[in-house]
């Protein structure tokens, strides 16, 4: 008895020394605030904080009034002492047996509205993972979640947990410049532009053009791939989110979104909203006349 009430002392005055370095005397009012005055020892599972309204005026296992009470974290072979609540953060999603409703989630932004993470020492964060709707390690129970952690700088991995898939480095994009058109095929990320006649990255490149004379390489992501098909540097890459391709036989143009494709034959324009898209009978030129006056068909070039 003796040796627990020495524990409880020793933990009420490590808390307040804390605090007052989080905001003392003044009360807290949400977790980031209790959990900055916390003295958490993860491996007795004792020292936690968390917010809870009813101890702004004092109550069991409050600190006094300052709107934190102790809670406790059930590691193997820790010791609660005094009875006190497991911490909400580390209360495990289970199924609601009055109801015999699974609370299972099937994507991570169910498991992420359920997680009590803390951005400060890593902890506390879930994603789904299939595997764990039956179970498994890391898993809480058949939920569908499972423990991960932010590799923050200084986090202690408390039973070796993943890495949280959303905070995994990206994988090295794959080296596609040299493979032949075979190991290109074979290799993950790579697609072969025949009319190039070279491996590219199918994620970061877009091989523009069919034959060999009027291909060019085009930005996969920010890129849409114009022309190229009659003359050999008619091929353009259009900026995917602000051009439209106008490609004419023997013109390929990059118009702006605000402005019209005109022409479908030899020469392309780009024309105002409000013009009037001329082309000769041949269709070998076309221009662009104000809304106001009409295409010059005898003379081309010419609006009237």
């Amino acid at each position: 008895m003796i040796k627990q009430l020495t524990i409880f002392i020793v933990l009420s005055l490590s808390a307040f020394l804390i605090a007052s370095q989080c905001g003392a005397p003044n009360p807290c009012t949400n977790d980031a605030c209790c959990e900055c005055r916390e003295s958490a020892n993860p491996t007795t599972g004792v020292g936690y904080l968390e917010y809870m309204s009813s101890c702004l005026t004092g109550g069991e296992h409050c600190i006094g009034t300052t709107g934190c009470r102790l809670c406790f974290r059930n590691v193997t072979g820790a010791i609660n002492v005094g009875n006190r609540p497991v911490c909400r953060k580390f209360q495990l999603p289970t199924t609601n047996t009055s109801t015999n409703v699974s609370t299972a989630c099937y994507n991570t932004s169910c498991c992420i509205a359920r997680q009590n993470a803390n951005p400060l020492n890593g902890i506390g964060y879930l994603e789904f993972n299939t595997s764990c709707l039956s179970g498994g390690l890391h898993c809480i129970g058949n939920t569908g979640c499972r423990f991960c952690i932010n590799p923050v700088p200084g986090v202690t991995n408390i039973g070796d947990r993943p890495v949280c898939a959303r905070y995994s480095p990206a994988p090295p994009p794959p080296v596609c410049t040299g493979l032949t058109s075979t190991a290109c095929a074979s290799t993950a990320g790579c697609s072969y532009c025949y009319s190039m006649e070279q491996c590219i990255s199918s994620t970061e490149q877009l091989c523009c053009g069919p034959y060999r004379l009027h291909a060019i390489i085009c930005a996969a992501n920010t890129s849409t791939c114009c022309g190229g098909y009659y003359s050999p540097d008619y091929a353009r890459c259009c900026n995917a989110l602000t051009e439209n391709c106008c490609s004419g036989m023997r013109h390929t143009l990059c118009c702006p979104k605000a402005k019209k494709c005109c022409g479908i034959g030899l020469y392309g324009n780009c024309c105002n909203t409000s013009d009037n898209c001329c082309t000769n009978p041949g269709y070998d030129i076309s221009w662009c006349c104000p809304g106001t006056s009409s295409c010059d068909t005898v003379n081309p070039l010419r609006c009237i």
